[in-house]
């Protein structure tokens, strides 16, 4: 009876749930609904500010024309519709990455072998769809904007004034630049992404084991945190020359009480992603390096690949009728895990729990 529930990529699975087990999967979920929550007070805290910041720059709500005010009106009610419609994106986005995660570090934790984490890859490659249909759609609109910047370029060309269509052509060029550059960071993210989740899905459903995609997510991953470095940065020194500046004095004190909370909003904000993306990356380009290891036995202590037998179906064995099942000829490995003491992998020497089924660091197959 037991064969009938025998899975026949068991061993694939046991690689996935061996990596995925790991604290750096929690770390990740916590970090990314915390950078979700913090970008929704951000936003809240913007719309609250938006009708004093109108008030300062343009004068509308402080001028005697009511049709000024009427204009300011409606254009606010614009902005909060369009605020507040965003918040449900980032709601459901936020809340299905986060359950994925915490799906996909549970199931991995469970020694049950029936135990799969393949609901959490599942929900993260349907985000990975909807991910690249958007930057599709954003990319077609940023491809016409950049037709639209090459018509007027050619228009600053042949402007009459040298130095009005001087400053045009270098802007509309930077414009473009920064156009192409996004619509290829975008795609490059989203086709990626959608590799690394549909390979770790297809891993636990094959013969074979695949990290398609993983190691170019880790590398934009790392981008992104030198980017995010740079702006937090900026936000810092922001932050303290508004503090410390001798000219401080001069700013309203209403201006610097309502700029300083969605200045320091902004810095956690851009904090909580850094260490979310921090571990993203580990996560990522970590199991491209596992799966390696496994496969083709990348490491530092042997030149000798390590055997990785894709795993194969059970053959059924028939029984004769009133008499004891067979036992199963079970081929023990080397590695044994006695009472009380430490465990260590036989092939770099690494310490490993009794009940893991692979090294977390050479691949090592345990048992």
């Amino acid at each position: 009876m037991d064969n009938m529930y025998f899975n026949p990529f068991a061993q694939n699975v046991a690689i996935i749930k061996n990596y995925f087990k790991r604290k750096s999967v929690l770390v990740m979920a916590i970090t990314f609904l915390l950078g979700v929550l913090v970008s929704l007070v951000t936003i809240l805290l913007s719309i609250n500010m938006l009708p004093d910041m109108l008030a300062q720059s343009n004068n509308l709500f402080r001028s005697g024309y009511s049709s000024s005010y009427r204009y300011s009106t409606s254009t606010l009610s614009v902005i909060y519709v369009i605020a507040i419609a965003s918040f449900v994106p980032i709601i459901i986005t936020g809340v299905l990455k986060f359950v994925s995660y915490i799906l996909i570090y549970k199931k991995s934790n469970n020694s049950d072998p029936k135990s799969n984490p393949s609901a959490g890859f599942t929900i993260l490659y349907v985000l990975s769809i909807i991910s690249l249909v958007g930057a599709c759609v954003a990319s077609f609109f940023l491809v016409i904007a950049i037709f639209i910047m090459f018509f007027g370029l050619i228009y600053a060309v042949t402007s009459t004034s040298y130095y009005s269509s001087q400053t045009s052509t270098a802007a509309l060029i930077v414009l473009m630049i920064s156009c192409a550059a996004l619509i290829v960071l975008m795609l490059f993210a989203a086709i990626n992404e959608l590799k690394y989740f549909k390979s770790i899905r297809r891993s636990m459903n094959s013969v074979d084991i695949s990290r398609k995609g993983a190691k170019p997510i880790g590398v934009l991953r790392i981008i992104y945190i030198v980017s995010l470095s740079f702006y937090l940065l900026m936000m810092t020194i922001s932050l303290i020359s508004m503090l410390t500046s001798r000219n401080a004095i001069y700013y309203h004190r209403s201006d610097i009480s309502n700029m300083l909370p969605l200045l320091i909003l902004s810095i956690i904000l851009f904090i909580t992603y850094i260490i979310y993306y921090i571990f993203a990356a580990k996560v990522s380009l970590g199991y491209s390096n596992y799966i390696d290891n496994i496969k083709f036995g990348y490491n530092g202590f042997s030149a000798a690949p390590l055997k990785y037998t894709p795993a194969q179906p059970m053959p059924m064995q028939a029984t004769p009728a009133n008499s004891e099942q067979p036992i199963p000829n079970i081929q023990q490995n080397n590695f044994v895990a006695q009472p009380g003491e430490k465990c260590f992998c036989p092939q770099c020497n690494n310490d490993v729990k009794p009940n893991d089924a692979f090294c977390n660091k050479c691949g090592y197959k345990l048992k």
